[in-house]
């Protein structure tokens, strides 16, 4: 996913290079991921796009609902979650926030209607037996947005 992100956010490979470059490590402290609060009909039934439609992964990654945030200015629901080995291991931290569609404006929603109507379902983590990597390579897919960008 690092590897992922630093193509999307050149900065970010920039300034992994000049922290290695000068005998630095970096570590990430917390990972983000946004979500939508937003139920859409799929062929597999209603799929929610916000933090339930992520959770369920935290939750096979053993990562427990640690605070929750409201920011109304915003529309926007959080929650962080901490791994019981956190200090233990140096494991970052997983902040999960949602945007709440249902408060933006009509225009707002169809535009977001519209870029999630190609949604395309991850795997399911669920009942998980295959080897380190094939769990990995599940993760990094769930962890991934499954739907195209918006248009702007």
């Amino acid at each position: 996913m690092w590897r992922e992100y630093n193509q999307t956010v050149s900065y970010a490979y920039t300034y992994q290079q000049m922290i290695t470059k000068a005998g630095g490590i970096v570590a990430n402290d917390h990972i983000a991921f946004r979500s939508l609060r937003l139920d859409i009909q799929t062929a597999q039934g209603k799929v929610n796009l916000g933090i339930e439609y992520l959770q369920a992964s935290a939750n096979f990654l053993e990562y427990e609902i640690a605070g929750k945030y409201f920011f109304p200015d915003i529309h926007l629901y959080a929650r962080d979650y901490r791994h019981p080995q956190h200090e233990k291991w140096n494991l970052p931290k997983l902040f999960i926030s949602e945007l709440i569609v249902e408060e933006l404006p009509p225009s707002t929603q169809d535009l977001i209607q519209e870029s999630v109507s190609n949604f395309t379902p991850n795997y399911s983590i669920a009942n998980n037996n295959g080897s380190p990597h094939e769990t990995a390579l599940k993760l990094q897919s769930i962890f991934t947005r499954p739907w195209q960008p918006p248009r702007y």
